[in-house]
């Protein structure tokens, strides 16, 4: 304990309202950076991701043999990755619960092939 009064922490608080204000936006844009939801770091990531679904597709139509992933659900997962990286650019608010959905039927769609 450090046997102040309230009075005194309350002034304490407010003299240094600013730089707690300050370091607590740095501590969330830490989180926010390890946790990948900086609008950047999204955008990259769809762009990345929908860099790959584009060479999948490619291959495939390129290729006569047997890809792991059926054209369709290629095609979807590419229309869902723009969707994405447009909303993004755009400021389009996107439920996020609809992304985890997505990102958990892909990963069980995967699973079965």
């Amino acid at each position: 304990m450090i046997h102040v009064s309230k009075r005194t922490l309350i002034y304490w608080s407010e003299l240094h309202k600013e730089e707690i204000e300050n370091k607590h936006n740095l501590e969330l844009e830490a989180l926010y950076e390890k946790y990948f939801m900086l609008k950047g770091q999204r955008i990259q990531s769809f762009g990345d991701m929908l860099l790959k679904i584009k060479d999948a597709m490619e291959k495939k139509f390129k290729a006569d043999e047997l890809s792991t992933v059926p054209i369709e659900k290629l095609v979807i997962m590419f229309e869902h990755y723009a969707t994405l990286l447009k909303d993004e650019y755009y400021h389009t608010p996107r439920s996020s619960t609809k992304i985890i959905a997505f990102i958990t039927d892909r990963e069980q769609s995967r699973s079965s092939y």
